[in-house]
Order: C-alpha cells, then structure tokens, then sequence
C-alpha cells in the first residue's frame, strides 16, 4: 500500500468496504481523482493543449460526419422497399454497431473535453488554448 496514491487507497478502501456490505459513498474516490486530475490540467503544456484542441475537434467533425452518414443510410435502406423480419433485425444490429462507433467518438471528444478544462469554484472552464473558435 506504501506505493499507492491517495486516490488509488480511497478507492481500494472504498471497494473493500463496499464488499463488506457496507453503503459506500462515491464522494470521496469522486473528489480525490478531480484533485488527481486538477494538477494534471494545471501542468499540460500549452503546446500539448493546442495539439489535444485540434484532436478534439476532428473527433467532434468526425462524429458530426458519421452521424449524418448513418442517418442518410437508414433513410436510403428504408425508402427501397418494405423490409422483411430478417432485413429489419439486420438493420436494427447496423444501427446499433453505428451508435457504438457514435459512442466510442463521444467518450473520446468528452475526454479531450475533460483534458482542455481546468476546474475552479465555478466548475470547470475551458484552459489555455482557447481561441474564440470551436474549441
């Protein structure tokens, strides 16, 4: 234990009491990695910033993309002819498989998100490398 961090001890403590039936509060592991992660944002380089600010806004022109890509093939699929059970459960697991890829591109944009903001008593603000654009 002597090599773990305060967050890393706060959730092993957590989970331990958790397992042991107890009501455990997400609060305290919560707290300590927006700590964790305040000095991590207060520590990027701005070049990084501006790097990780172009990749945040590719993945979101890239999702906007996909999304409309994904709705004009519904569109076209449905507008050919009834479908029959089997075309409608094949679409169905298309539409699902496009909405996991949608998924996955958020949680990354949400991530850059994340990594571009600092947290302060108001919440969290947008740090660095913003320019007035998109970002």
């Amino acid at each position: 234990m002597n090599n773990l961090n305060e967050t890393e001890v706060t959730a092993i403590t957590a989970r331990i009491r958790q397992l042991n039936g107890e009501n455990v509060s997400p609060i305290p592991y919560v707290m300590s990695c927006i700590e964790e992660l305040s000095v991590v944002f207060n520590t990027m380089p701005e070049a990084q910033r501006n790097e990780l600010t172009k990749v945040r806004n590719e993945l979101l022109f890239l999702r906007l993309h996909f999304t409309e890509l994904k709705d004009e093939a519904i569109k076209a699929r449905l507008a050919e002819k009834p479908l029959t059970d089997e075309e409608m459960v094949k679409l169905g697991l298309m539409i699902a498989a496009a909405e996991s890829i949608l998924d996955i591109l958020t949680t990354l944009q949400n991530a850059a998100d994340m990594r571009l903001m600092t947290i302060s008593k108001d919440g969290l603000e947008i740090m660095g490398a913003y320019n007035g654009t998109i970002n």
